[in-house]
């Protein structure tokens, strides 16, 4: 004949298990989110580089003649593209470059968008936008 209190305990089988399920499930789910918001946030970190190196590329092919005309956004424009797809990962899209002067000296804007898809839910889209301004140009050196 079994004790009252060994019966107790076989009745009790599996009651932890109904706790430690949902919170391994809640565990995961965050550890997938953060897994996937540090993707994204090392993607976007390493597009902006490449477009602060387009951008810095670009401002440096703007040519401002002495009578104040600029010459050279087209090219330079070109340039920040270039550079932008020479160096871009797959995840990366540019979306628009634009060079030019402003009061302080050439400038070049780089726009481009980061692409991921998080764990367990829809894909994400971050953009990432680069200036420089005033920067030197080739023939300023």
């Amino acid at each position: 004949m079994e004790s009252r209190m060994v019966k107790f305990m076989r009745r009790q089988r599996g009651q932890v298990m109904v706790a430690v399920v949902p919170i391994l499930v809640v565990l995961t789910l965050m550890a997938g989110y953060a897994l996937s918001y540090g993707t994204l946030t090392l993607r976007a970190m390493r597009v902006m580089s490449i477009a602060d190196v387009s951008a810095h590329a670009g401002a440096m092919d703007v040519h401002v003649l002495p009578n104040g005309r600029v010459t050279g956004t087209s090219r330079a424009e070109h340039t920040a593209a270039d550079y932008f797809s020479r160096q871009a990962p797959g995840y990366a899209r540019l979306q628009s470059v634009r060079c030019g002067v402003t009061k302080l000296g050439p400038y070049c804007d780089v726009s481009a968008v980061v692409h991921t898809d998080f764990v367990f839910s829809a894909s994400h889209v971050v953009q990432v936008r680069s200036v420089l301004a005033y920067g030197a140009t080739r023939g300023g050196q």
